[in-house]
C-alpha cells in the first residue's frame, strides 16, 4: 500500500488529520530541498543482505516506502534496479551482485530476521564478488539502518531515509 495514504488513514482513525497534513507539508518541503542538491548524473545501488540471499527492492510503481522516498528525493537508481512495472524484489546470488553498479552502494543488514547476527554479512563484505563492485572499489559503500529501511514506520522513517541521503549521497 502507498505509505502516505496508509499513514493518513491511521491519522484519520486517531482523529489527528490536521496535524498529519502539517507534518506531510514539512516533509514535502524537505524532499524538495534535498532534490535540489542531488547530483543529476549519480546512480545509487541498494541491496539487503540476508542469511540466505541478496534482495534488491526496485525503483518501480508502488515501490516499498523507503525506495519511494529515494525516488521522490531525486535519487537515481541503476537500470538493473529500476522497472516501469511492478516486479517487487530481485533475489540475487553472489553472481547477481554484478548488477549493482551504482556510483554509491547502500546496504542493509537485518530487519525481521537474524541477518545482523548470522555472520553472513561479514563474509559477504570479504568476498571477491563484493569487492569487485564499483562503489566498493571507490570506497563509496555505506551500511544503513535496517530499522529505518526494512521496518519503515511512516514520516519518522521517511525523514531518516532523507538523513541517509544527505549523509551518504549528497556531496559535502
Amino acid at each position: 500500500a502507498n505509505w502516505k495514504e496508509y499513514y493518513r488513514t491511521l491519522a484519520n482513525i486517531a482523529g489527528v488529520d490536521g496535524k498529519i497534513e502539517d507534518r506531510f507539508a514539512d516533509y514535502e518541503k524537505r524532499v524538495a530541498a534535498v532534490r535540489e542538491r542531488i547530483p543529476k548524473d549519480l546512480r545509487v545501488s541498494v541491496v539487503r543482505i540476508t542469511p540466505w540471499e541478496f534482495q534488491v527492492y526496485l525503483d518501480e510503481p508502488d515501490a516499498w516506502a523507503p525506495f519511494e522516498v529515494l525516488r521522490e528525493a531525486g535519487v537515481k537508481r541503476t537500470d538493473f534496479e529500476t522497472s516501469e512495472k511492478k516486479v517487487g524484489t530481485k533475489r540475487l546470488d553472489f553472481e547477481g551482485l554484478a548488477g549493482l553498479d551504482g556510483d554509491i552502494l547502500l546496504y542493509i543488514v537485518g530487519g525481521s530476521n537474524d541477518s545482523a547476527t548470522s555472520g553472513r554479512h561479514e563474509a559477504v563484505l570479504a568476498s571477491p564478488f563484493w569487492k569487485m563492485l564499483p562503489a566498493v572499489k571507490a570506497g563509496r559503500v555505506y551500511r544503513v539502518d535496517a530499522a529505518t529501511w526494512m521496518e519503515f514506520s511512516g514520516l519518522a522513517s521517511a525523514n531518516k531515509v532523507l538523513d541517509d541521503i544527505e549523509t551518504y549521497i549528497i556531496p559535502r
